[in-house]
């Protein structure tokens, strides 16, 4: 979302069409955009990450064991695996499955339940690997929506072209956004240099955020609306639009009709 904030317009001498060159500033909420979960969020991985994925996720870890897992000449002999809940050694449901990363028996380790109680993951390996991506994926993303919009003021330069004749018609336009003064913390004056930061090759927790300032980084739109007169009420437009905000490309493309209700 933006707004135009201020716009001044120069119009050379051109009797036919109107071209403009414009200067002004524009005002731009985003969301949080350019920085990673090590920035986002420090408690993930300083401390203990089962500890975090139990406070974060609302999910509960639960050591178990095979207290008898080889007989008296060192062979495995299946008896009951037991976990351990509130103090006690209670038999598990399920089947498991109960094995390391080289397919064979571990003997012990922590399983996983969800907040219902369910067993999601058999083992620390299992759970770190399949769930704990997609759950610390959905809590970044919390953290972000709990960041809300950041907002920035931008230097605009921009040129805009119309031509009209009788049976059809054009206007074209393009701006350049090349400075930049972020208002809030992650503002994307510091996702820019946070990502100077790691072309560097510096570490993630090293970068440190810079005070509200400006910055140079080139943003830019430009598009085109095209449209021919059928009948003096009736006529079709196709409307093509490219930006680059904030490194991220969008665009799109529409085409409709327009009809003029005459008489009224």
């Amino acid at each position: 979302m933006d707004k135009v904030i201020l716009r001044l317009k120069w119009t050379p001498g051109i009797l036919k069409d109107k071209f403009h060159i414009s200067v002004g500033a524009k005002h731009r909420q985003h969301p949080v955009y350019g920085f990673d979960a090590m920035v986002l969020d420090t408690t993930w991985y300083r401390g203990q990450w089962w500890d975090f994925a139990e406070d974060a996720f609302g999910v509960d870890d639960n050591q178990w064991v095979d207290a008898n897992a080889v007989d008296e000449d060192g062979n495995w002999i299946h008896t009951e695996l037991l976990e351990y809940i509130n103090g006690e050694w209670v038999p598990i449901e399920g089947e498991g499955p109960f094995w390391n990363g080289q397919g064979e028996y571990w003997g012990h380790d922590w399983l996983w339940r969800d907040a219902d109680g369910r067993v999601f993951a058999y083992t620390d390996r299992e759970f770190f690997v399949y769930h704990f991506p997609g759950m610390l994926e959905d809590y970044i993303s919390d953290v972000k929506r709990d960041i809300g919009f950041q907002k920035e003021t931008s230097l605009v330069l921009g040129i805009d072209a119309y031509h009209y004749s009788e049976n059809w018609w054009v206007h074209a336009w393009g701006n350049y956004l090349p400075l930049h003064y972020g208002h809030d913390t992650y503002s994307y004056h510091n996702a820019a240099g946070y990502q100077q930061h790691l072309e560097d090759g510096k570490e993630a927790y090293e970068f440190e955020f810079i005070e509200p300032g400006i910055v140079a980084w080139n943003d830019y739109d430009f598009g085109t609306i095209f449209g021919v007169k059928l009948q003096d009420n009736l006529g079709v437009f196709a409307e093509g639009r490219y930006l680059y905000y904030w490194e991220r490309p969008a665009y799109d493309l529409k085409f409709g009709l327009n009809y003029q209700f005459i008489g009224f």
